[in-house]
């Protein structure tokens, strides 16, 4: 798959689906569940936001 042929529905995941954030490198990273956030754009950049 090519990045351009990405497709996701960010806001169906964090309403009816779920979904994970992982941080960190290869040796050292940790995963968490997602409860809610948000996407849209902050002084003209591209912004998502994660709680959890």
């Amino acid at each position: 798959m090519e990045l351009n042929e990405f497709e996701t529905r960010p806001f169906a995941m964090f309403d009816r689906d779920w979904a994970l954030v992982t941080a960190g490198d290869p040796d050292s990273f940790n995963s968490m569940t997602v409860s809610w956030g948000s996407a849209g754009t902050l002084w003209n950049k591209p912004v998502i936001m994660v709680f959890y």
